[in-house]
């Protein structure tokens, strides 16, 4: 299955995979035309790279404009709560409203070509994806504490040796080793997918970010996952954004 065309993509889809891909039928569409279909994108979230980062990075690579709004410590997200039932992030489009992290980036990924360029792909960057989730979810407690991110309290308030040695070394060990062995097969741009570069690259390198930035001892074994990590940061697309975004902790 392709991943989803929509008008505005299909003059300047990325070619990449089999030779069936160069076959999809297009329509030309005047400029006024496309203009009147692209969709306009708001993406909500705090000032922070966080599960946001993954579908800016997709968007900006993609050259498709959208309004990053960062809701700051001093702003309240109880008083934009109240008005609508959704989480951050949130991404707000021609009318419509769709939260979660996972869920914006692979509905982004689909829509842009950089979801996989069949099932078996798609399925792939779902299950390292995956890997990824459960490690956030085998070393949150210490994340959490070590980024201050359990509003009112700190790592004063919990025993953070004891979470890095029992609960984090652990978890890197194990999910970073089954990451490497993904990331150690050969593929022609050195990317996770065969067909290049994905939406999975791009998670991979925010996480990798964040946690080189706590214990890059740690990383230091997983080489392949560096290697990915530092062909994303080299993406010509994506340089200028890297190097303009605020700069936050996670």
């Amino acid at each position: 299955m392709e991943p989803i065309l929509m008008p505005w993509m299909l003059a300047n889809r990325k070619r990449c995979g089999s030779p069936e891909t160069a076959l999809i039928p297009t329509k030309r569409f005047t400029k006024l035309e496309a203009s009147r279909l692209v969709p306009q994108f708001r993406l909500t979230f705090y000032d922070a790279r966080g599960m946001a980062e993954m579908s800016r990075m997709i968007l900006v690579y993609a050259g498709v404009p959208f309004e990053d709004i960062r809701i700051s410590k001093e702003e309240s997200w109880d008083k934009i709560k109240k008005e609508s039932p959704y989480t951050l992030p949130l991404l707000e489009f021609n009318g419509k409203k769709l939260s979660g992290g996972d869920a914006i980036a692979r509905m982004l990924a689909k829509m842009y070509g950089l979801a996989g360029q069949d099932v078996f792909e798609q399925a792939q960057a779902d299950a390292m994806l995956g890997v990824m989730r459960d490690f956030m979810g085998a070393a949150l407690d210490y994340v959490k504490f070590k980024y201050n991110l359990i509003f009112g309290k700190t790592a004063e308030d919990c025993d953070l040796d004891k979470l890095y040695y029992v609960q984090f070394v652990p978890a890197v060990k194990r999910y970073f080793g089954i990451l490497e062995q993904y990331a150690s097969q050969p593929t022609p741009d050195g990317f996770f997918l065969h067909s290049g570069v994905s939406y999975v690259d791009f998670a991979a390198a925010n996480m990798f970010e964040s946690l080189n930035a706590l214990h890059s001892d740690l990383l230091a074994p997983y080489t392949n996952i560096k290697a990915i990590v530092q062909r994303v940061f080299a993406l010509p697309q994506l340089r200028r954004y890297l190097a303009r975004r605020p700069k936050t902790l996670w």
